[in-house]
């Protein structure tokens, strides 16, 4: 493997850990903290802001990383009529779907917290954040199964 693939390999996987560890502690610890009153509006709002740049930067860098590494590990019947192919597509979606639930959780939960009460704001958006968690979840064990050469059988 050239030092390039190698560095994209480790650039995908590093803002892919990035990424999903961001979405499940921002779900199961701050949004808690939040709906609990231990953590202030302005305070859920920064760590809302940066949850967003995690989800922007990360789904940037992967789309590019991804592609360099499709171009050079698959072909067209490999991605199509291979397992490894179909985790490949399915992790693309989930990523996609990933970064539309997040970008309209955050939206929705900023809109909410200029309008009303913190933990109204929360409880009303918990639910597209909890969906996030499971797709995150969803897309890491796409990975490993890549990665472990583990099929669905």
């Amino acid at each position: 493997m050239s030092i390039l693939a190698t560095a994209m390999v480790f650039l995908h996987n590093l803002f892919a850990m990035l990424w999903v560890g961001t979405v499940l502690y921002f779900t199961y610890a701050v949004l808690p903290s939040a709906r609990e009153g231990t953590l202030g509006r302005d305070s859920l709002e920064t760590l809302l802001d940066k949850l967003t740049m995690v989800t922007r930067v990360s789904a940037l860098l992967l789309l590019l990383s991804g592609i360099l590494m499709g171009v050079n590990l698959y072909t067209v019947d490999r991605l199509l009529y291979t397992t490894d192919g179909w985790l490949v597509i399915g992790k693309v979606v989930l990523w996609l779907a990933l970064a539309g639930v997040i970008e309209a959780g955050a939206g929705k939960l900023h809109s909410d917290l200029d309008g009303g009460r913190l933990q109204e704001s929360v409880d009303a958006n918990l639910r597209l954040f909890y969906i996030a968690s499971a797709i995150a979840v969803l897309s890491a064990l796409s990975v490993a199964m890549l990665a472990t050469g583990v099929p669905f059988r």
